[in-house]
């Protein structure tokens, strides 16, 4: 397997957009060019994007820069979407993150495998960009309500109390 690659000269010119404080940041761990280029165009409008060539650098630019969700591919050189996976969720303050696992293999066995090992979801390729984008935005906006659940909760049941206070006063 031999990913496709950027020549020395072409990955000068090919730099990630940089994080924007302003936007989520998604980490894209793709070894191919043209996927990654793919991906630049339906993401980068809304988030900032921080891009892997493997498993290995996609942990290392995680712990550099804390990406919101993870796209990762599942065949990748060095440590695959799996490997990375299994290292990601074996360390208690990475494991919260959510993962999309993106892949040429539409297999159920690999799809099974992809929640298996703790994806939140799976996309298989090729796909349609809105529902790529679609799908981002959704994790996104879970793991946002699933972050603030318990404040939301304590809200909730502030006003309930009151309410109650109020009608039995």
């Amino acid at each position: 397997y031999q990913p496709a690659r950027l020549s020395e000269k072409k990955a000068e010119e090919f730099q990630p957009i940089t994080v924007q404080k302003d936007k989520l940041t998604i980490l894209i761990a793709e070894d191919n060019e043209s996927n990654y280029r793919l991906f630049q165009s339906i993401l980068r409008k809304e988030y900032s994007l921080i891009h892997a060539w493997d498993g290995q650098e996609a942990i290392e630019k995680f712990k550099e820069h804390q990406p919101q969700i993870i796209l990762m591919d599942i065949n990748m050189p060095e440590m695959d979407g799996f490997e990375t996976m299994e290292q990601l969720q074996g360390n208690d303050s990475y494991k919260s993150i959510p993962v999309i696992f993106l892949t040429a293999d539409k297999s159920v066995e690999t799809e099974m495998t992809c929640f298996q090992v703790g994806a939140i979801d799976f996309v298989g390729k090729p796909f349609v960009p809105e529902v790529l984008l679609s799908r981002v935005k959704k994790t996104l906006e879970l793991e946002h309500y699933h972050m603030h659940l318990e404040d939301m909760v304590k809200e909730k049941t502030q006003q309930i109390k009151d309410i109650q206070e109020r009608v039995i006063a």
